[in-house]
């Protein structure tokens, strides 16, 4: 399956909600250091990826209710994925986040919310209340605690 982040919401974000977390993505995107490609941020949509040979799999939030995932492959615009769902989780509490980083250890989420509220003047945590353990590692049911409906990539 690869290294991956899940993010869901089951109803449409409201209008002025995604007003606030489509303002904060342009913020980020426009400090975020690497390049990017397919760059998108509108009424209905967030996306981008990696800029070539860097990029991946496209990042796509969307306004509408969606059940889906990313592959970032731990390439650079994976700090980027995690600081807009960071900031999305943080307008919008429905959203569910989930990452195939909490396996891994928590590094790439804590400097992702770190570079985030540098760069938006602001506290941005990670979306949810992993607790560390075993070396850096979570429990894999908090790590799968986003819905389990049948994943879709939308």
């Amino acid at each position: 399956m690869g290294y991956s982040h899940y993010w869901s919401h089951e109803a449409e974000i409201p209008a002025e909600t995604w007003t606030k977390i489509t303002d904060d993505a342009k913020r980020l995107v426009a400090a975020f250091p690497a390049g990017l490609s397919e760059l998108e941020i509108d009424h209905s949509n967030i996306v981008f990826n990696g800029a070539p040979p860097k990029d991946f799999e496209t990042f796509g939030l969307g306004r509408l209710s969606q059940d889906t995932l990313c592959k970032t492959n731990h390439r650079p615009y994976d700090k980027l994925v995690c600081a807009v769902l960071s900031v999305a989780k943080q307008h919008y509490p429905p959203l569910a986040v989930g990452s195939d980083a909490l396996f891994e250890g928590l590094v790439i989420w804590p400097d992702a919310a770190r570079w985030a509220s540098k760069v938006l003047g602001r506290d941005v945590s990670i979306p949810w209340n992993a607790r560390p353990h075993n070396q850096g590692m979570v429990d894999r049911a908090a790590a799968r605690a986003w819905p389990r409906r049948g994943r879709r990539r939308s």
